[in-house]
């Protein structure tokens, strides 16, 4: 199991990752009834996709020998309504300056 989610009332859920025990909490965006006081599940969503863009690049990097460290993404969540759903997904990746060391390995 990856993860474990409890529904604690007031449109608010906790996740707990199995591995590291670590808590994330989501509540609904204000625009739809929430309190907006966490990430919703759509802004989780989103975050996930650059997350898992800043990882995969981090691992290609790493395999040839290039170092990204502090680099960035700025993502922005596009919804749609009728039904409410995810419209679109804008990420912005920001790399760090590479030198002319790392471009000779």
């Amino acid at each position: 199991m990856t993860a474990s989610i409890k529904y604690v009332g007031n449109l608010r859920c906790v996740a707990q990752h199995t591995q590291s025990g670590t808590d994330i909490q989501t509540d609904a965006p204000v625009d739809n009834m929430g309190k907006g006081e966490k990430f919703s599940p759509t802004d989780l969503f989103c975050v996930s996709l650059a997350t898992c863009m800043l990882t995969t690049m981090g691992i290609k990097a790493n395999a040839i020998q290039a170092d990204i460290t502090n680099a960035s993404a700025n993502v922005t969540k596009h919804m749609l309504a009728n039904p409410r759903r995810i419209g679109k997904i804008e990420v912005d990746v920001l790399l760090p300056a590479i030198s002319d060391e790392t471009n000779k390995k």
